[in-house]
């Protein structure tokens, strides 16, 4: 899952059955209900991002249906709170041309993909999630460098579910490292059901 199901495009030759759910709720809660609709019994559950967030939420869920969760450069922790308000404020204070003027890589995708109103209500979402009550295997993949998703904040996720933590490149714009993310989520499949 993912805030964008074309994230995931790169992924489609290498995972069998992979289902996409593009999430645009206006909370956690809405997003986490929204992919409780497209989990079966046994499903290896997983997204980027907002994406990873939500698959962590509905996991900690007594009625969770997956088998295992693949958690994708997470969103979460004081750094990417601090960092995601940042962008917020700079949206609505100074628009898109602040951002530019800021130096944001990704400025020009998100004005043509998302538009204001859609990033200011994805970078206002608190998510918050009792790790402590997901009971199924996990990995953690992540790379360096990015400011939303700090590694040290991946690296904590992962510490807390006893989960592997796998660092693969950094993805260019939003095409994920195809095949470093399905070697990584690999083991993961032995959990799930045909």
């Amino acid at each position: 899952m993912g805030w964008d199901g074309s994230q995931f495009d790169g992924l489609r030759a290498h995972i069998d059955n992979l289902v996409t759910p593009t999430l645009r709720g206006r909370t956690l809660d809405a997003m986490v209900d929204e992919a409780a609709a497209h989990v079966h019994d046994g499903d290896l559950l997983g997204g980027v991002s907002m994406g990873a967030a939500v698959s962590l939420a509905y996991a900690a869920r007594p009625d969770a249906r997956c088998s295992a969760i693949a958690l994708i450069a997470p969103a979460g922790g004081d750094d990417a709170r601090r960092y995601l308000d940042w962008l917020a404020d700079t949206l609505e204070s100074g628009g898109f041309d602040a951002l530019r003027a800021a130096g944001e890589p990704l400025v020009d995708m998100w004005e043509s993909r998302f538009g204001r109103d859609h990033l200011l209500a994805l970078w206002r979402t608190r998510p918050f999630v009792d790790v402590a009550a997901v009971r199924v295997p996990s990995v953690v993949v992540a790379w360096r460098g990015d400011g939303v998703h700090p590694w040290d904040e991946a690296a904590s996720v992962a510490a807390q579910l006893d989960a592997p933590l796998v660092e693969v490149p950094a993805p260019t714009s939003t095409d994920l490292p195809a095949a470093e993310i399905t070697a990584a989520i690999a083991p993961l499949l032995r959990f799930s059901s045909p």
